[in-house]
């Protein structure tokens, strides 16, 4: 399945001084807020992450198959049907020049959303170099979506590139702490629909160019640096690591607070690339 990490190895291995100029992104993750009752997550994608995506999500591909009989799920794959999946968990729009967005409605099988979220997310992280892009242009990358049973088995591990940790030092903080709480906030109680909601306080963001952390309601769930990833590695990709995120509700909860990070600076690139 996996022939080749120097994509990923490359964009780990990025510094002030081999940064781009202005980001490309082979694909991206911002919120998705179809209608009142439901809520999602939209991951965008180049021409040639489809068509990897295409060639290797399938019931043909046994490692997929598999997965599948564990969810007691049909696989669908996204080259056969726009509504693809374990079930129907994505569904594709193609948008100009070719890009697609795969827009996630979390409003079904917890689990087939989290597996079909970490085997796409896993394609994305080691198959782009096929197209052998000569710099690293991802603003961000999801490293791994935790699947497994019990306490701290759903957490989400990414890393960010010097791009986005100089935007987080130069943005208004205070105002992408409230985009991100209203993300994370809106999430947690589409999914918490039996439970009082809860406010905004109960969501936290707290960042700069030294410090990251979301968190979600319950036992100090949250995402931040990893230990020690402070001020003498500022200007190359840090590692944001998990903590005490029990529930798929916890992992979706922190992906839609990251999400809204991602959008925020990627629309800051869009509109003015020499902003890095």
């Amino acid at each position: 399945m996996i022939s080749d990490n120097s994509f990923f190895e490359r964009f780990c291995d990025q510094s002030e001084e081999t940064r781009l100029e202005k980001v490309s992104e082979q694909y991206y993750l911002k919120p998705f807020r179809p209608r009142k009752n439901v809520e999602g997550l939209v991951i965008g994608v180049s021409p040639t992450a489809h068509e990897i995506i295409c060639r290797n999500f399938g019931p043909d591909i046994n490692f997929i198959a598999g997965e599948a009989t564990n969810l007691g799920l049909p696989v669908i794959g996204p080259a056969t049907s726009n509504k693809w999946g374990f079930g129907e968990t994505f569904q594709t729009i193609k948008l100009d020049k070719g890009w697609y967005e795969y827009q996630l409605l979390v409003d079904q099988n917890y689990g087939a959303i989290s597996a079909g979220l970490d085997i796409v997310f896993d394609f994305l992280k080691y198959l782009l170099d096929e197209e052998s892009p000569s710099e690293i242009e991802q603003l961000c990358i999801i490293d791994e979506i935790g699947r497994g049973s019990g306490q701290s088995s759903k957490g989400v591990v990414a890393k960010i590139s010097p791009v986005v940790r100089k935007w987080l030092a130069e943005t208004d903080q205070q105002q992408l702490s409230i985009f991100v709480q209203t993300s994370m906030r809106e999430m947690y109680n589409r999914l918490n629909r039996k439970y009082p909601k809860r406010d905004l306080y109960h969501f936290k963001a707290s960042f700069n160019e030294d410090r990251f952390s979301i968190a979600a309601p319950g036992s100090d769930c949250h995402c931040f640096f990893v230990p020690g990833d402070t001020i003498p590695s500022r200007d190359r990709v840090s590692s944001v690591s998990p903590h005490n995120m029990d529930t798929f509700c916890d992992q979706f909860t922190i992906l839609a607070g990251f999400a809204e990070i991602w959008e925020q600076c990627r629309q800051v690139q869009l509109i003015n690339p020499d902003n890095q």
